[in-house]
């Protein structure tokens, strides 16, 4: 992948005497650039699931200053720091002065005219100038601003009780001495706990013989084909009720949720062949590539690019965006964190799941998309 910022110079040159980024996330001179787990932020004290939520937290405060002061460039403002240990302090300087830049911080913006092509934020061109700047009308730019807005101090503190009920009800579940069916029922059981979009409407219909869930705002404007994770084995439109009706709400999207099937009943690729049928029926039903999104978490994430490749394979039209949230896309599980410290998934717990789905062949590309790239 070739990355080119100011003047031409290419990300590769850039970081040829070492990589270097803002909290992992920003790099000087590539103006409009947002990494997620950047250089040098693979913790050895922590899981990398809350590094990524505080980076994505840290982008959406950006993109929300970026539609606020009617910006069309976010850029480092000072000379980054290298580092060279193994992990990333977010008490260093950051782009926006030398504040620490955790989550719930709001980053200064840096208040310089900016000139040069416009951003892919960007579809209206006025002059390049602070009083008249380029004015972001991405519907994705402002659904991450309503989103970002929208996070009150009860919902900050809800999130944290989520994370200890996971880790106290969850975990120790989510365990090969129960069953995968009792595992199931117990995530049902969870559900409960999570809250719909209370304005959003939902119904079950079958799309290609697959049972769906469907969030269908009034006036949708696209489409979201969302995979639920559980790790090939649990999860259900039910245990996801919360993001993908809040995502339909935000989004203003059709979101639909198959149920596909599940292992060890159905292995690989069952899952994989009910979210093709599912996509060519919506293509044949009138729903074009270009308002159509794919997205999946975890186990789903995995499944939306084992899909993107059979789909590529199969000649299909593709979606015009896939958005994967930590996806399981290597069930060797040869490069795992330390899941002592993970508040949902253990070792034991992601091999049984791998097994059951893969059998003895967790290298296959169709259940380990990564061994295809």
């Amino acid at each position: 992948m070739t990355i080119t910022g100011r003047n031409g110079v290419d990300l590769n040159t850039a970081w040829q005497d070492g990589a270097e980024a803002y909290l992992g996330i920003t790099v000087r001179g590539f103006p409009n650039l947002f990494m997620l787990y950047g250089p040098n932020t693979n913790l050895g004290h922590n899981s990398i699931i809350y590094m990524l939520e505080s980076q994505i937290h840290y982008v959406q405060q950006c993109l929300a200053e970026m539609e606020e002061q009617q910006l069309h460039s976010w850029k480092c403002a000072k000379a980054c720091r290298r580092v060279s240990t193994t992990t990333c302090s977010v008490k260093s300087a950051t782009p926006f002065g030398t504040r620490a830049a955790t989550a719930g911080t709001r980053p200064k913006v840096a208040r310089t005219p900016t000139t040069g092509p416009a951003s892919p934020l960007t579809t209206a061109a006025r002059p390049s100038t602070w009083n008249s700047a380029t004015t972001s009308t991405n519907p994705m730019s402002l659904f991450v601003d309503r989103i970002s807005r929208s996070q009150s101090t009860v919902q900050q503190l809800l999130a944290g009780a989520l994370r200890q009920s996971l880790a106290l009800l969850f975990k120790p579940v989510a365990n090969p001495r129960f069953s995968f069916a009792a595992q199931r029922r117990w995530l049902d059981i969870m559900a409960y706990s999570t809250l719909k979009a209370g304005s959003i409407g939902s119904h079950d219909k079958a799309i290609a013989n697959v049972p769906c869930r469907h969030y269908q705002p009034l006036h949708a404007q696209s489409t979201v084909l969302y995979l639920h994770g559980g790790g090939y084995v649990a999860g259900s439109p039910d245990s996801h009720k919360a993001i993908t009706s809040h995502l339909a709400k935000f989004a203003n999207a059709h979101v639909v949720v198959p149920d596909y099937r599940l292992a060890p009943e159905h292995p690989c690729p069952a899952a994989i062949e009910d979210a093709v049928a599912v996509y060519q029926a919506l293509l044949d039903n009138g729903v074009s590539p270009a308002s159509l999104t794919l997205m999946g978490d975890s186990a789903g994430g995995g499944l939306a690019l084992a899909t993107l490749q059979a789909l590529k394979a199969a000649g299909t039209p593709l979606p015009s965006a896939t958005i994967l949230f930590s996806p399981w896309v290597d069930l060797t599980l040869g490069q795992l964190f330390d899941t002592d410290r993970d508040i949902m998934l253990s070792h034991a717990w992601l091999d049984s799941a791998a097994r059951a789905y893969a059998g003895d062949d967790t290298r296959n590309a169709q259940c380990s998309p990564c061994s295809a790239i």
